[in-house]
């Protein structure tokens, strides 16, 4: 029963860091490009040449379109935080102070 428990609490904990993980980057890239391009239609030639060297990063990752380059880098950063998130999890359940006092007792 304590191992039903354990899993279900890791694929929740895991389930929201990588939601949260994927949102957040996928956010700041979105609000990054689309503000890029909004402050470019200013002609500043600035803005545009850092709008357009923005979209070709984003493009890099995405074989060539930049909303598919977004969900690349977003994909890459959820997976990263799942794999954190297990790992923290796991190192918790091993090395809580309550089960090492308890373990040196027995």
């Amino acid at each position: 029963m304590l191992t039903i428990m354990l899993m279900l609490t890791l694929t929740r904990s895991v389930l929201v860091a990588g939601l949260l993980c994927f949102a957040v980057p996928a956010a700041l890239l979105s609000f990054a490009t689309a503000g890029l391009f909004l402050f470019s239609q200013t002609h500043l030639p600035l803005l545009q040449a850092g709008a357009q060297q923005f979209a070709n990063f984003l493009a890099t990752f995405g074989s060539g379109d930049t909303i598919t380059g977004t969900l690349v880098i977003s994909l890459t950063c959820a997976l990263v935080g799942c794999l954190f998130e297990g790992y923290v999890f796991f190192y918790q359940q091993t090395n809580t102070p309550w089960r090492n006092s308890r373990q040196s007792a027995e």
